[in-house]
């Protein structure tokens, strides 16, 4: 595991010790107090689950504790409570809040992530999930305290997974596009001269520096990004891999399939309008942005085994369901407000 240990040693220090590549903590001098872990790149994770995992050990006063890992089984139910929070205060149904409470917490997936404690990918995905509840009350309105609690989950989600800079960057731009007020025709140039920077990017191999000693490049090969690393850019056979998961796997039971049916039924009763979804908006982008790690890129090779690509499509899964069981509300016939 990549994050309990440095808690563990946390703990028994007494203090938040450094910890380093493996070649540097052998390069070390002795008595350094420098540590390192058996995972070469895990040394440099965010350290908020770590500090999760440290805190309650704290409190139970040992490292062995079991309860250092409540959270996680806590965090399950905060998003249940979220879940059914959202949509009532849509005006949804409490038996539709209900069905989508039951739909997230039995996902075969989420619940391995519960009993399996440790890894960072449910906090991300709890992070994610959160900030596009928040952006969607705040877009729908307009309640100041909803747009800052967005971005404070945003900033959460960089402190738990090297990811959640990516994640976060997409509720700090769906964010600003509806801040900004901009016209659709005005983000259109915007689009278009992102893509004429990103196509010279490539074509000319430019590379950029930028604060921290970060760099934004490509060199024929590989794609420098800033605080994220490299990437070698190659095109992937993903789309039989990614079926598989989604439609004919057991781990998100009728998920993907129901939100496919749900986007075809919003566009029916809507029509273009769905194209402003906030919770859309951020469900598509963050699949276009696995679809591209995992399509384009050398972590294709993490996705044959469906491992890391399922633990990936955690990210999106609150969204989703919401997203879901609005639409299925939005058709019910009842009395009262509509969900919209």
């Amino acid at each position: 595991m990549n994050w309990a240990p440095k808690a563990a040693v946390w703990f028994h220090e007494q203090r938040l010790v450094p910890f380093v590549p493996p070649g540097e903590w052998l390069a070390a001098a002795p008595d350094s107090g420098v540590y390192t872990l058996g995972n070469r790149a895990a040394s440099a994770y965010p350290p908020g689950v770590p500090l999760i995992i440290l805190w309650h050990m704290l409190a139970a006063g040992s490292a062995e504790s079991s309860l250092a890992f409540l959270p996680w089984a806590l965090l399950l139910l905060a998003l249940g409570a979220a879940c059914w929070g959202f949509l009532r205060g849509l005006g949804a149904a409490p038996v539709t809040a209900a069905a989508a409470v039951f739909a997230l917490v039995s996902l075969p997936l989420l619940n391995v992530h519960v009993a399996l404690t440790g890894y960072a990918d449910l906090w991300l995905a709890g992070y994610f999930g959160l900030a596009t509840l928040a952006l969607a009350g705040w877009a729908r309105d307009r309640t100041p305290g909803l747009l800052v609690l967005a971005l404070l989950l945003a900033l959460g989600a960089t402190l738990v997974k090297k990811p959640g800079l990516a994640f976060a960057g997409v509720i700090v731009v769906l964010a600003a596009a509806r801040a900004l007020g901009w016209s659709m025709r005005t983000w259109g140039a915007l689009l278009l001269a992102c893509a004429l920077a990103v196509a010279s990017l490539f074509v000319f191999q430019l590379e950029l520096p930028l604060p921290g000693g970060a760099t934004l490049g490509f060199d024929g090969t590989f794609l420098r990004l800033p605080y994220l690393g490299s990437l070698r850019l190659a095109a992937h056979p993903l789309p039989p891999i990614l079926a598989e998961n989604l439609f004919f796997s057991a781990n998100w039971h009728l998920l993907w399939p129901a939100l496919l049916l749900a986007i075809a039924a919003s566009c029916i009763r809507r029509g273009r309008a769905v194209l402003a979804d906030a919770l859309l908006q951020a469900i598509a982008v963050a699949l276009a942005l696995l679809y591209f790690v995992f399509g384009f890129t050398q972590y294709f090779d993490q996705a044959v085994n469906l491992v890391t690509l399922s633990r990936t499509l955690l990210y999106p899964a609150l969204p989703a369901v919401v997203f879901c069981l609005r639409e299925l509300d939005a058709w019910l016939p009842r009395t009262g407000e509509r969900s919209d």
